[in-house]
Formats: structure tokens, C-alpha cells, sequence
């Protein structure tokens, strides 16, 4: 799941602000889910995590809860593995300052087709790493 868009105090909010602003009581709008042909996704810290605030993946109970259950600041070389389903709704914070890059990983069964408009898609967010 990803934001469609975020509102807070009549204005749309920076897309590295949404998380934050959902927070602290924004109101999100859910677009659907474009991604459900994943089956386990993967996030590799690449960078120190001492040179950059910001930046946690937080995992979330269910869609529009405000506070995460959990949250994760991983080493460098180290990093998280998770259903990348439904089940595990999760966002990543803006990098306030530093640099933090990741390496992304998703899997998916034999037999399971890409969209076509999802097959040649690079992921880069400014702001999360």
C-alpha cells in the first residue's frame, strides 16, 4: 500500500513528509495496491546508519494506523526480510539529513506475471535513501 496523498491543515504535504504527517493526524488517502505479485521483499543497509537521522522502516498493525508496532535501523551490511504482502503494511521515514542507501530486494513465485507497466520500474524516493 502507498499514499495517494497526504492533506494536513488544508495542504497537500511533500511526498517525504507523509509519513510524519500521517502521524500526527493527517488525512491519508490509500491508492491500491500495485505490488501484490511480490512474495517477500528485502531491504540491505548499505550505508552506516550513523551518517544519516531518519530514515527507520516502521511496520504498521493495519492501513491508516497511526503508530507503528515496530521499527527497524539497521547496520550497515545487515538488514530485514518480510512478507511483502498486505500482512506487513509498512513506510519508510524522510532522511532528515545524512545520506542512507539501501538495496531493495522482491521476490515472487514461478509462474507469477509483472504488470507491464510495473516490469521496467526503478524505485527512488528522495528523501527516504
Amino acid at each position: 500500500v502507498q499514499f495517494d496523498s497526504v492533506w494536513w491543515k488544508g495542504k497537500r504535504i511533500r511526498q517525504q513528509d507523509e509519513v510524519k504527517a500521517a502521524q500526527d493526524g493527517a488525512y491519508v488517502l490509500w491508492r491500491s495496491e500495485k505490488t501484490s505479485y511480490r512474495s517477500y521483499s528485502c531491504s540491505v543497509a548499505l550505508t552506516d546508519p550513523s551518517g544519516f537521522e531518519g530514515g527507520e522502516v516502521q511496520f504498521f498493525e493495519g492501513f491508516g494506523q497511526k503508530d507503528p508496532i515496530t521499527s527497524y535501523r539497521c547496520s550497515e551490511g545487515c538488514g530485514i526480510a518480510f512478507c511483502g504482502c498486505q500482512r506487513n503494511i509498512h513506510a519508510v521515514l524522510g532522511v532528515r539529513s545524512g545520506f542512507r542507501l539501501v538495496l531493495l530486494v522482491w521476490t515472487r513465485p514461478p509462474g507469477v506475471r509483472v504488470s507491464d507497466s510495473q516490469a521496467q520500474v526503478c524505485y527512488f524516493r528522495p528523501g527516504t535513501g
